[in-house]
């Protein structure tokens, strides 16, 4: 009789976690979804959640943290397997995997912000942001890869490009195995004035 009830409890809880996984999915597009599949299960999870409202409290994190936010969107790092949590945000009307924990340390901070300031004019955003990519190392074929993503290259000098990309083509970038990291330009001012 125990058996059973424990049998019944763990499946009756294994449902109830697969709903709030489904209930966070319908809040994704299709590229958030493949972006999700292909995080390892132990991983932190780069998620921006778009909501009705700016978003009071969160739940528990569970070892992630908040890292931005603006307006009414909200940019954290939650652990995969805590996902369903973020179920109990009110008024949720996107959520995007922007990807997993190495992916997110490659971007700048100011980056970051920029994009995220984007994602909350439109969650759909098409408009190009400019940065600065830097690889590992010098590659013939870099120029056209990153043409092939969609994005707009300016220069390309040695293993640094300078380009322009919207933020879907930003996360892709991210995820590319020899990307150091991807930085917003910075105004440099003469050194000496006329």
């Amino acid at each position: 009789m125990k058996r059973r009830f424990l049998l019944f409890l763990v499946a009756a809880l294994a449902l109830a976690g697969c709903k709030g996984d489904e209930q966070l999915d319908k809040y994704m597009d299709a590229a958030s979804k493949g972006r999700l599949a292909q995080i390892p299960a132990a991983d932190l999870v780069f998620v921006s959640l778009k909501c009705a409202t700016p978003p009071g409290n969160l739940p528990p994190l569970d070892g992630g943290q908040v890292f931005g936010r603006s307006g009414t969107t909200v940019l954290l790092t939650i652990p995969k397997r805590s996902l369903p949590k973020l179920r109990d945000v009110t008024q949720v009307q996107s959520a995007v995997v922007w990807g997993g924990s190495e992916e997110g340390k490659r971007l700048d901070p100011g980056l970051r912000a920029q994009l995220l300031g984007a994602l909350d004019e439109n969650p759909k955003q098409t408009s190009s942001v400019p940065m600065i990519a830097t690889f590992r190392s010098e590659r013939s074929d870099l120029e056209a890869q990153l043409q092939a993503m969609g994005a707009e290259t300016r220069t390309v000098a040695g293993r640094v490009v300078t380009l322009d990309a919207t933020p879907e083509v930003v996360f892709s970038m991210i995820a590319m195995d020899d990307l150091v990291n991807l930085t917003r330009p910075r105004k440099l001012n003469p050194l000496f004035k006329k």
